[in-house]
């Protein structure tokens, strides 16, 4: 049919998204799937950029920006900077713990509601820190607010790797970390500014404007682009072991089970004690060596490495894009999330230590003056933003179906560190000195990293043994080319995982395959079989023919009873498309079988490969459409609908009744009789051709064919077989059975017509029916048009898959449809165009 919708058309972009390439790894991550947020403007991802990185940089101001008033705090709640620097450490452990909290109550409400709630929290705490009138009520306002603190860092990693394409998505994580990295970096140096001038009170009052100001962007600007599966349905009742389970911290836990995103947890909690050693110690170490007296200049020191912590940032994503691009490129259009890893290397192995080191000895030699130590740190938080950011989308990309859980993991780790080293970091450094603090936590990194690299190293090895003792070489032509790891299934998950699997193929030479005894004792049989028939023929042959005492004529004429026609076979044929399925029969007269052996045929190769139909719309997209919450459309939109379905399918068979199909739908609507399932179901299964044929996709749908979502839930309501079917039943089910078919679906709408037959049979669809039981001609005829439609689906279905007709023509007992079209019936065709 020239007007089928074309199922090509709707296949998805291949996507080149794959997690680790070792088996043992292979649910590290499920097949990323295009988002449909990619869509959005350019304008609109710069300003959601915007208002998530301004929320990190917020919540990151008010984690360092007490540093330089600490003794003013002190002074007027009458304690000690000691205690001050431990509630500072139990900030940022609030900090890291804030996703066990917020991420639940993600799934819960959604990432919007939660984000938009979650910034509504801390402008309140830091209100309540700024207003605290004791001791107690700073503490609690400061850790209450740092329960918030993380999860702006999760929630925006997670949006930006919704909204970014990968190629981009580095730059973009780096311009989001600016924001998550300047705030310790400047809140000192304006908290000096603010204490030197004014009184401490004024830097949360400061922050509270800030969150203000982050709110209200947020509900301009942040979109609610999760998943609805992920949240929970508020018009179903929730159940308490659901709500309890989803605050699990094993869902947070358990991604340590895995050795890589634990490994590059620990590098990034490992930076984070550099950074925050570095932030807490500078007043403590520069104050008395260069006899700084005001927090305005202690301050200052900040902003060389804030000004690292930006390059670093910037720079680091961009180089972290350079290196997913360039290694797309080697692997022929493959991108692995470790690949954008090999960015920061210079920096982790080069820059980082180098300048920790130089920072570090100066300080504690006393040479240099100022000028090196600050020149030291802006190269070290150069060196710290570029080894963060890969690490940073790494685990934002390894496990796409758990993303949000891997980013938590990854801040528990590092705010654990972070929190250890600002409590730590003054009392190590007055025991063992500046110098050899530093180094040690620079040798610790070092470590951490080779075991990172040693471990993938050894993961490698390891899985080439087991692949080796396994099997042998087992690849599909498509894998041994990219040099991927293949399945060995046909098809294989590479190959599927891209949207190839009609082209996933194996070398004859390469391909092996465990088969059962009892199928190579069915083949030798056959073969013995077949051997047996050619002895037989021929012996028949040779006594029956006179003319075998002339050699010469016989060799001249061949016997024709003796010749077989190679595009047809003798047996049935079976063909396993799922291991975990029964093989799927299919007929000699097939179309696909037809194709396959003629293929054979031409090639001269008997063991080409059967054409497999994989193109089809699956269950599981069926499914996901029938959840869908269907309703239908306004009367505007029904009409069109329903006029664009008979307009493309009405004049190629006879379905319905144009005009008592219009009027029926105009009753509906008056009538507000939106309940009948009969007319639910033919309506819905209208909706649903109207729809395919009047737009590319449907929206927030996927791959989704158009229309589907009408057609999985007229399928869903039509399951009920009636005991006393109706001429309406009917038309639903040739409207199913056709639209299965357009999906590819022949199967389904083998069975469909099927239905649609048998019931035809049960009210004598078959036999003329006596003029005295039907009103007037324009049902009879209806009802004859109906019977020849579902005759003409079932010869056509099933001779295009080799399968029996339903009926015989013996058995068919009904006139043929009339040339002349009762008044009223339809519109603009004859009865003869419908058959």
């Amino acid at each position: 049919m020239e007007s089928r919708p074309d199922l090509e058309s709707q296949k998805p972009t291949p996507q080149v998204d794959f997690p680790h390439d070792s088996d043992s790894e292979d649910d590290l991550a499920l097949k990323p799937q295009l988002s449909n947020a990619y869509g959005i403007p350019t304008w609109r991802k710069c300003l959601i950029l915007f208002v998530v990185s301004w929320m990190t940089l917020a919540v990151t101001f008010c984690s360092t920006s007490l540093l330089p008033a600490i003794p003013e705090i002190a002074t007027e709640f009458s304690t000690t900077s000691e205690i001050l620097n431990v509630t500072n450490a139990g900030v940022l452990l609030a900090m890291g713990f804030s996703s066990f909290i917020w991420g639940p109550l993600t799934h819960l409400f959604g990432r919007r509601n939660a984000y938009n709630a979650a910034i509504l929290v801390l402008c309140a705490c830091s209100a309540g820190t700024a207003a605290a009138i004791n001791l107690h009520m700073f503490i609690a306002m400061r850790i209450l607010g740092g329960f918030t603190g993380t999860f702006f860092m999760v929630a925006g990693q997670t949006i930006l790797a919704d909204i970014f394409e990968p190629t981009v998505r580095g730059t973009a994580i780096g311009c989001f970390m600016v924001g998550s990295v300047s705030g310790p970096a400047i809140g000192p140096c304006i908290g000096g500014i603010i204490v030197t001038f004014s009184q401490w009170r004024i830097i949360y009052w400061l922050q509270f404007a800030m969150t203000l100001l982050g709110l209200v962007l947020s509900l301009l600007f942040v979109p609610s682009i999760q998943e609805k599966n992920w949240v929970i349905d508020s018009n179903k009742p929730w159940k308490l072991c659901t709500v309890i389970s989803m605050f699990n911290p094993l869902r947070i836990f358990r991604q340590f089970v895995y050795p890589n995103i634990f490994l590059a947890c620990l590098t990034c909690g490992l930076l984070s004690t550099f950074q925050y050693a570095l932030l807490t110690s500078a007043r403590s170490i520069f104050n008395p060596r260069f006899n700084l007296t005001t927090p305005l200049v202690s301050g200052l020191f900040y902003l060389s490495p804030g000004i690292g912590f930006l390059v670093g940032s910037v720079v680091g994503g961009r180089l972290s894009d350079h290196a997913v691009k360039k290694w797309i490129l080697k692997r022929n259009g493959v991108r692995l999330p470790q690949d954008r890893l090999n960015s920061g290397l210079a920096t982790l192995f080069g820059v980082l230590p180098i300048a920790t080191l130089i920072y570090c000895w100066t300080l504690q030699e006393e040479v240099g003056g100022m000028v090196v130590p600050i020149i030291a740190a802006f190269f070290a938080g150069v060196g710290l933003l570029g080894a963060f950011n890969g690490l940073n989308t790494y685990s934002a990309e390894v496990m796409p179906h758990a993303r949000s859980e891997v980013i938590s993991a990854k801040y528990v780790v590092q705010y654990i560190f972070a929190a250890a080293a600002t409590a730590a970091v003054e009392p190590i450094i007055s025991a063992i000195g500046v110098g050899w603090t530093f180094t040690i936590s620079r040798k610790n990194k070092g470590f951490v990293n080779m075991a990172r690299k040693r471990r993938a190293l050894t993961q490698e090895q390891e899985q080439e043994g087991r692949d080796s003792q396994r099997r042998k070489f087992v690849a599909c032509q498509r894998c041994h080319s990219h040099k991927i790891k293949c399945s060995g299934d046909q098809p294989c998950s590479k190959c599927c995982a891209v949207g190839l699997a009609d082209e996933c193929a194996y070398a004859t030479r390469d391909r092996q395959v465990k088969v059962s005894e009892n199928y190579l004792d069915q083949i030798l049989a056959e073969n013995q079989r077949l051997k047996d028939r050619s002895i037989t023929s021929a012996q028949v042959d040779e006594t029956n023919d006179p003319s075998q005492r002339h050699p010469s004529r016989t060799a001249d004429v061949p016997d024709g009873t003796g010749i077989q026609n190679p595009l047809i076979g003798d047996r049935a044929w079976f063909h396993r498309y799922d291991p975990s399925s029964p093989p799927i029969y299919i007929g000699e007269a097939a179309c696909s079988a037809f194709a396959t052996r003629f293929r054979r045929f031409l090639s001269g190769n008997s063991a080409m490969p059967h054409i497999t139909r994989t193109q089809y719309e699956r269950e599981e997209a069926i499914t996901a459409a029938n959840e869908a919450d269907i309703q239908w459309p306004s009367l505007h939109h029904a009409r069109l609908l329903v006029r664009i379905a008979i307009h493309q399918i009405g004049h190629l068979y006879h379905l319905m009744m144009r005009k008592s199909t219009l009027d029926k739908l105009e009753e509906i609507y008056q009538t507000q009789n939106f309940d009948c399932t009969a007319n639910k179901c033919k309506f819905f299964a209208l909706f649903a051709f109207g729809q395919a044929y009047s737009i590319r996709s449907e929206p927030n749908s996927g791959s989704r064919v158009p229309g589907t979502s009408y057609f999985a839930r007229s399928m869903g309501l039509v399951q009920m077989l009636p005991e006393r079917t109706s001429v309406t039943h009917l038309e639903t089910l040739l409207l199913l059975s056709l639209f299965s078919y357009y999906l590819n679906r022949r199967h389904s709408a083998y069975i469909l017509i099927g239905n649609a037959m048998r019931m035809g049979l049960t009210i004598g669809l078959n036999h003329n029916i006596q003029e005295s039981q039907l009103i007037g001609p324009v049902e009879r005829q209806h009802r004859i048009q109906i019977w020849w439609t579902i005759y003409i689906f079932d010869r056509m279905w099933g001779s295009k898959m080799g399968l029996p007709m339903q009926i015989l023509d013996e058995d068919i007992h009904v006139d043929m449809p009339s040339t002349i079209s009762p008044a009223g019936a339809t519109k603009k065709k004859s009865p003869t165009q419908n058959t």
